[in-house]
């Protein structure tokens, strides 16, 4: 059982990665059905290893270490390399994993 379950994480980051590089070397649409079958697929398998083994994602354990995350940001691509500030400022709020922001970048000069 073990070893099928291994398998089965394996599989599920071999399937997610797979998606990714086939969207990276435009081979498959990012917002197609066959890529978000591949998350949808990928992810399950992930959760399933995951849940066996008790392992949280790196999410649960940065946050219990009170280190905000910010994702899911629009635009980044046009900042430039360098040369800017980043800000988010997370509200007051206490006992959530995760809270919408005001996520901005201040460019220099």
């Amino acid at each position: 059982m073990l070893l099928l379950l291994n398998a089965l994480g394996w599989i599920g980051a071999g399937v997610m990665l797979y998606g990714y590089a086939m969207v990276s070397t435009s081979r498959m649409a990012g917002d197609g059905m066959p890529y978000q079958v591949l998350n949808l697929v990928g992810s399950i398998a992930l959760m399933i290893n995951s849940a066996y083994h008790g392992e949280r994602p790196a999410h649960t354990l940065l946050l219990g270490a009170g280190i905000p995350i910010v994702e899911h940001m629009t635009g980044p691509a046009a900042l430039p390399d360098t040369g800017f500030r980043f800000h988010a400022a997370p509200p007051m709020v206490v006992g959530m994993g995760t809270f919408p922001v005001r996520a901005y970048a201040v460019v220099d000069g």
